[in-house]
């Protein structure tokens, strides 16, 4: 096959290879709404498809020492997509999709954990390659008709891993020889970025499971706090209720959070049995006059209060890093009858 037999060929099916790849995406991006990800915040580079240029397959099929048999069917990346994500992690969740998917068989042409597991030393180029052919011809609504077998490239990488891969493509990695200085700078930048990948799901290991115990904080206040509102408060509350507000002042009064408190607030099988009755009548009679009186978060002050209400030492820790106007502290403080 010569480079106008190629083309001919290739320009009669370009329209066929990008409705294939606009359909893998959009089968791809359906799973992860489904799984209530937002494309906006998860997708750190939009997911765009991509269609071989002409110049691109003439020089991989016939020019680069492929010795394909069959160039122009060899060839599985006439048309692509490319998910950029910020975590490892991340890309296991788009793994999964691809892989579970019926309307098509897989292949993995590249796996990052196995190559690591398989060459521990060496520090290399890194991102999951798929390539995925629908098991029967698909007909779309626009009738164009997807024969059996049609080839579609999925590359999948971190943030990092795809200015690395922008960077190197096609100055390093089309180069026919690399320099040994090339190749030892490439090697060092593969292993930071390894390294930096490994500390951001790290970090982002911490920072959630902060976020869990903070969220099931505020799950169990919020138990709590409707359980003594009057029915009147409790039909406002659903207009009136921040769950950022409440998450900022657990967190700003973690610190101030005994063991005690934990448990009291995790008991929300027995409320009935635990006298709230005093903070029901405050919250419900201050309802408009405190914002704070609105929040779950109070119930949280008030254990806080009560528990060190001759603790002077915290009772001043609670000031100095109280989050939101001392008013609001006063309201608290003046309801148990404690002063400072």
């Amino acid at each position: 096959m010569n480079e106008e037999e190629l083309l001919a060929i290739y320009k009669k099916e370009k329209y066929i290879f990008k409705a294939w790849g606009d359909y893998v995406k959009n089968t791809i991006n359906g799973e992860l709404i489904k799984e209530k990800i937002d494309l906006n915040i998860f997708l750190k580079i939009e997911c765009n498809v991509r269609i071989k240029n002409e110049e691109s397959l003439v020089q991989k099929a016939l020019y680069r020492n492929k010795n394909y048999e069959n160039p122009y069917n060899q060839i599985t990346d006439k048309v692509g997509i490319r998910y950029v994500v910020l975590l490892n992690k991340d890309i296991k969740k788009i793994n999964k999709i691809i892989e579970e998917i019926d309307i098509w068989e897989y292949s993995k042409d590249r796996d990052i954990v196995e190559e690591r597991n398989n060459n521990p030393k060496v520090f290399d180029y890194q991102s999951d390659h798929y390539i995925v052919k629908n098991k029967e011809s698909i007909t779309l609504e626009n009738n164009i008709i997807i024969p059996k077998n049609t080839p579609c490239e999925i590359q999948i990488r971190t943030l990092l891993q795809h200015s690395y891969s922008e960077l190197t493509h096609d100055k390093l990695y089309k180069t026919v020889n690399l320099n040994n200085k090339s190749d030892r700078c490439v090697a060092r930048c593969m292993a930071l970025i390894e390294v930096v990948d490994d500390m951001y799901t790290e970090i982002d290991e911490i920072v959630s499971e902060k976020d869990q115990r903070y969220n099931d904080i505020l799950s169990n206040l919020k138990i709590i706090y409707e359980k003594i509102l009057t029915s009147e408060n409790k039909d406002k509350f659903k207009e009136d209720y921040s769950e950022n507000l409440n998450l900022y002042i657990i967190e700003e009064l973690y610190e101030l959070i005994s063991n005690n408190i934990l448990i009291k607030i995790k008991d929300t099988n027995n409320l009935d049995d635990i006298k709230y009755y005093e903070y029901d009548y405050h919250i419900n009679t201050g309802y408009h006059k405190n914002k704070l009186y609105r929040q779950p978060i109070a119930i949280l002050v008030y254990f806080i209060l009560e528990e060190n209400k001759e603790n002077y030492i915290i009772l001043n820790k609670l000031k100095d890093i109280w989050p939101s106007q001392h008013k609001f502290l006063k309201s608290f403080r003046t309801d148990l009858a404690i002063d400072l």
